[in-house]
């Protein structure tokens, strides 16, 4: 699943395949939550950092591309969209 997961990153140039490497990392993740311990701990903690890693910085791009849609969409003024886009790119969802 791993490789799978690596191989779909390589390959995903538009939106809706990096929802499914997105998708594929939460699999990733969670499957290695399950069976941590009966896993190789480094490769483990390597495989889910990376999955982590991918799903929020994925999530954070899809987030900013949509707060500027939205922004554009309700044609507010510059100063609020620019809190939007820094609020949509901050790791933790505030400033």
């Amino acid at each position: 699943m791993h490789r799978t997961m690596r191989k779909a990153k390589a390959n995903a140039d538009t939106a809706q395949s990096q929802h499914r490497v997105r998708i594929l990392a939460k699999h990733v993740r969670y499957s290695i939550e399950m069976l941590r311990d009966v896993l190789p701990h480094k490769t483990a903690e390597k495989w889910h950092l990376e999955a982590i890693d991918l799903q929020t910085r994925i999530g954070q791009t899809r987030d900013m591309v949509r707060a500027n849609a939205l922004a554009r969409e309700l044609e507010l003024p510059s100063d609020i969209a620019e809190r939007l886009q820094s609020i949509a790119s901050s790791p933790t969802g505030h400033e």
